[in-house]
């Protein structure tokens, strides 16, 4: 059974390095991203809803 997914409040935003995309990480659950690809660009919680449905990154090195 999959665990139910983090609020997006609780989230930061990610964007990739090269091609600007973005991701919703949850590092309160201790998600990691690569910091060479990715570059951190929210840093407040809870996270401002303009930002809630971009794509959750999927698991990384």
């Amino acid at each position: 059974m999959e665990r139910p997914q983090s609020n997006p409040s609780r989230m930061v935003v990610i964007e990739n390095k090269s091609n600007g995309e973005r991701f919703l990480v949850d590092l309160l659950k201790g998600q990691t991203y690569d910091k060479e690809l990715y570059t951190k660009i929210t840093y407040e919680v809870p996270l401002k809803k303009e930002f809630w449905n971009l794509p959750r990154l999927t698991k990384s090195k």
